[in-house]
């Protein structure tokens, strides 16, 4: 038989109660069974595993891939075709709202409107979490009278856009290493459950998101243990609040902020790889070499 890992294993309670139903319960445990290594990401979510069948003897605690996987992806280098968007940065103030979902779009063109009452050159970069949906941003973005730019268009960033459209695959790390301050989306309406906030971390970004984050407040916990500055929960008014404060704030200040993010991630980070190869070797492969 080939021993099997569960790495970085969730178990949310609505699983949790789902699989826990007459019908599923002894399946389960004849799955949970078969793995010789399940590594949850809390206590909690050991115990749910247990209470399904997992056997004590099998589950190990090693950290949140996540974090390692965000430093390991922030030192990627950067696509082609970005150098001439990070030149049009460089003189423009400059946020982004990332993995919005459609719930968001009215609260995220309200906050630039808002904001370009103090930042007249503020320069918006929205990144939806399905791309798809870039064309019908940019269309309610126009008809509120804003010059949009969009990625997979080819458009240039000139003096006379507002907002910036990234519709594409693959690059959302990349624009993350080019903005100071990053909204992580999927979180200011309830419903929603929030998205990694660990790569905007990790590309030094002033990190904010909102308060309907799911599992993701876990990260949030562990992070401002590491450094209270290290990623910020906010409503609309205070994401409004917080970026008229760091698009109008000195350099030296959001250094700070920046740092406190990127050092927190990096210290929740460390060893976690190394934890999750030992639990490996030691669970898995010498198994294997039996």
């Amino acid at each position: 038989m080939i021993p099997l890992a569960l790495l970085n294993a969730r178990m949310s309670l609505k699983s949790f109660e789902r699989w826990s139903a007459a019908p599923m319960q002894p399946l389960v445990a004849a799955m949970l069974s078969q793995f010789s290594l399940i590594a949850p990401l809390s206590t909690k979510e050991a115990i749910r595993y247990q209470i399904l069948g997992a056997a004590p003897s099998i589950i190990h605690f090693a950290g949140n891939l996540k974090y390692a996987c965000a430093v390991a992806d922030a030192q990627k280098e950067s696509s082609s075709g970005l150098a001439d968007i990070e030149a049009a940065l460089k003189d423009r103030k400059v946020w982004l709202a990332a993995s919005t979902h459609a719930e968001e779009e009215d609260a995220i063109i309200r906050i630039h409107k808002e904001l370009k009452n103090w930042v007249p050159r503020l320069l918006t970069i929205v990144a939806p979490r399905q791309p798809s949906r870039g064309h019908a941003i940019m269309t309610r973005f126009r008809q509120q009278g804003f010059g949009v730019a969009v990625r997979s268009e080819g458009h240039q960033i000139s003096s006379n856009i507002d907002v910036y459209m990234v519709d594409t695959l693959g690059e959302l790390n990349h624009f993350y290493a080019m903005v100071p301050i990053a909204f992580v989306g999927g979180s200011l309406v309830q419903g929603l459950a929030g998205h990694n906030l660990a790569e905007a971390a990790a590309a030094g970004c002033i990190v904010l998101t909102g308060y309907h984050i799911g599992h993701f407040q876990e990260m949030v916990e562990e992070m401002q243990k590491m450094s209270p500055l290290s990623v910020q929960q906010v409503d609309e008014e205070g994401l409004v609040d917080n970026l008229r404060k760091f698009l109008t704030a000195e350099d030296s200040y959001l250094d700070e902020r920046r740092a406190a993010a990127d050092g927190a991630l990096r210290a929740a980070a460390s060893g976690v790889s190394t934890r999750v190869w030992e639990l490996l070797e030691s669970c898995i492969l010498k198994k294997v070499l039996i």
